[in-house]
């Protein structure tokens, strides 16, 4: 394991390459890995563990991410720059109430966002010196992952006129794409 045996540098960029390869795609293997991580006594190995789990998470509303970003905020509730870290983690776990994610790619990930993965990409190397830039006065590169959000409404008219909001649900909308293709 690369964590294990490495210098300090490589060690504290772990976290942020597993949630760059896990974006909006919690597993639990990684969780696992994060969440041993974010109680290490290096508190920037710790800080980045803690975005990680907020950015595997990003979208997903995962109840095992959420009680562990509670129990680190109890943990951490003395200091205030991994507070400030839990915060933002939790923000990006419940993105819009489970309407909004973070994604990189789209057709069904075929193809990349290139401006998203750039998005992505930015805030990944602020958090490579969270002491001068996230916790500096440049926290608004976090306004960065705005460019690869994906939202899972739709606004559809209705022919009293009426505009109504819907949650697109992917499985039945992949089955239509499918149906139609045999039509």
């Amino acid at each position: 394991y690369m964590g294990q045996y490495c210098e300090i540098n490589l060690k504290r960029a772990v976290p942020l390459a597993l949630a760059v390869l896990n974006i909006s795609n919690p597993q639990i293997a990684i969780m696992d890995i994060l969440s041993k991580l974010s109680h290490d006594t290096d508190a920037e190995l710790s800080q980045r563990a803690i975005i990680a789990l907020g950015l595997i998470g990003s979208g997903t509303n995962n109840s095992r991410i959420a009680g562990m970003l509670r129990q680190l905020a109890v943990y951490y509730n003395k200091e205030p720059n991994h507070l400030f870290v839990v915060r933002i983690a939790q923000g990006l776990l419940h993105m819009g109430k489970g309407l909004i994610s973070i994604q990189p790619y789209y057709s069904d990930r075929f193809l990349l966002h290139k401006v998203g993965m750039a998005g992505i990409i930015t805030l990944l190397h602020s958090c490579l010196d969270m002491a001068n830039i996230m916790h500096g006065k440049y926290h608004w590169t976090l306004y960065y992952l705005g460019l690869a959000t994906v939202s899972y409404t739709h606004l559809r008219a209705h022919e009293t006129g009426r505009n109504l909001v819907c949650r697109l649900l992917l499985e039945k909308k992949k089955l239509r794409i499918q149906y139609s293709f045999f039509r």
